[in-house]
């Protein structure tokens, strides 16, 4: 139940990233995130992504091998690592001002 329940939480952090990033994200599909954000966007989007496919996977593996693996501080620790990479780089965000709305829907008034 545990890597269910990690596995959703995992999916429902990469939507709200998706949500949160949403300029970003078209950046990257339009191939000027570099001209707009420079390489610091690139490889915090990276960083991300690859903390939450991390959590993701390893979350699957557990759940397919059903049972606890051999060093489970180990993997404990690579998974609070994920997070709070993940987190920081978030906090960072916001205390920098880059996660920003323009639309007047979503402006803070």
């Amino acid at each position: 139940a545990h890597c269910s329940i990690a596995m959703f939480g995992a999916l429902c952090a990469a939507a709200g990233n998706i949500m949160a990033y949403r300029v970003v994200l078209q950046e990257h599909l339009q191939g000027t995130i570099l001209e707009r954000r420079g390489v610091g966007g690139v490889i915090t989007t990276l960083l991300i992504s690859g903390a939450l496919l991390f959590l993701f996977g390893s979350h699957c593996a557990l759940l397919g091998t059903g049972c606890v693996p051999a060093r489970p501080r180990r993997v404990a620790s690579a998974e609070c690592g994920a997070i709070g990479l993940t987190l920081l780089i978030i906090i960072g965000k916001f205390s920098m001002g880059i996660v920003h709305y323009s639309a007047p829907c979503c402006a803070c008034v």
